[in-house]
């Protein structure tokens, strides 16, 4: 029987303590140039995610400070709202794919694996089988199959394989969005952020209300099982409506 892998983020109050702890001190740690930046605005974790940690984290402790005096202050209400951080951190990372933008960045590094416990897909797993083919030059070619009402329904297919499915090599194909204003041309490649992974061919990626009207621009890039991540497709835009 397969080894079940551990979350990311611990569902126990012991190990969501170590992992979230781990998380939160590595994305404050200044990492210039430029002044002023830290593993977590270099990770493109947006500032409003980090003042949301930051409360979360005063929370935390002054909650487990509660929780680690067993005799007189450990109550089943502390309990109880540790569990309730507990899922806000974890609600918040499926809501904002923060965890999932991080595996997915090319500039990323082992340590940043590390400090995430992404493992799945990365140079931190143990590999055992024969060596990945690597990315190479292969890329996808992304087509809009349906536009809606801030929502977009992509089409996400290789020139090399017939079909929706993964050309050989491949284990994931990571999209990335940049909005920009109608006017303006393709958005440079640092601007482009993860929205997800294509299941059979297909993505589906809504938009805020104040992008109506705006352009959406995707790139693709392959990823294989050694967490080694393509060149980025030829950009592709399309109206939000």
């Amino acid at each position: 029987m397969a080894k079940r892998r551990e979350p990311r983020i611990g569902r126990s109050i012991r190990k969501f303590r170590n992992d979230f702890n781990k998380m939160y001190n590595y994305i404050m740690v200044p990492c210039p140039p430029p002044v002023g930046q830290t593993n977590g605005t270099r990770l493109k974790i947006t500032t409003e995610e980090i003042d949301k940690l930051t409360d979360i984290k005063q929370r935390w402790d002054g909650i487990i400070e509660l929780y680690d005096n067993k005799k007189s202050t450990r109550t089943e209400d502390v309990v109880a709202d540790a569990n309730l951080i507990i899922k806000e951190v974890v609600d918040l990372d499926r809501s904002n794919h923060i965890y999932n933008r991080i595996a997915s960045n090319p500039e990323a590094t082992t340590e940043d694996y590390s400090a995430f416990n992404i493992v799945g897909g990365t140079p931190l797993a143990a590999i055992t089988h024969t060596r990945a083919t690597a990315p190479g030059t292969k890329t996808v070619i992304i087509s809009l199959k349906e536009s809606k009402y801030l929502l977009h329904l992509l089409l996400v297919t290789s020139p090399d394989h017939k079909g929706r499915g993964k050309e050989e090599g491949v284990k994931e194909i990571l999209i990335y969005k940049a909005v920009a204003l109608i006017t303006v041309g393709v958005p440079a490649l640092n601007l482009y952020q993860y929205v997800g992974d294509v299941s059979n061919g297909l993505i589906k990626v809504t938009h805020e209300d104040n992008t109506q009207g705006m352009r959406a621009w995707y790139i693709g890039r392959i990823k294989n099982s050694m967490g080694e991540i393509g060149e980025p497709s030829e950009p592709v835009g399309f109206i939000i409506i």
